[in-house]
């Protein structure tokens, strides 16, 4: 039974990377992302500045309290982009697109 299982398991992760074939019988290549959500970097400097790079154009940085209240959104418009964070010391939660990191602000 564990193998059976297994065995579906894997044939449902790697079907959607498998290539697509259409109605007609046409291959084409499954659809790529532009920016995958593990190549954007976040990095704080000591005068509050949180630094993005590798985020694509249009996505945003949500800015979260340590117990999940959001606290500002602020626009992406270029792979390498900086903000300053107006908030009292503390932890907070930085999310663009699949990426969650933890930051200290001093």
């Amino acid at each position: 039974m564990k193998k059976i299982l297994i065995c579906l398991l894997l044939s449902w992760t790697v079907t959607p990377t498998l290539v697509a074939q259409t109605r007609h019988g046409q291959v084409e290549d499954a659809p790529q992302q532009e920016t995958p959500a593990t190549a954007i970097q976040i990095s704080v400097s000591d005068d509050n500045v949180v630094r993005v790079q590798h985020a694509t154009q249009g996505m945003q940085m949500e800015l979260y309290s340590i117990v999940g209240i959001k606290l500002a959104t602020y626009p992406i418009r270029s792979a390498d982009e900086s903000f300053r964070i107006e908030q009292p010391r503390g932890y907070y939660i930085v999310k663009i697109a699949g990426v969650v990191r933890k930051v200290i602000i001093k």
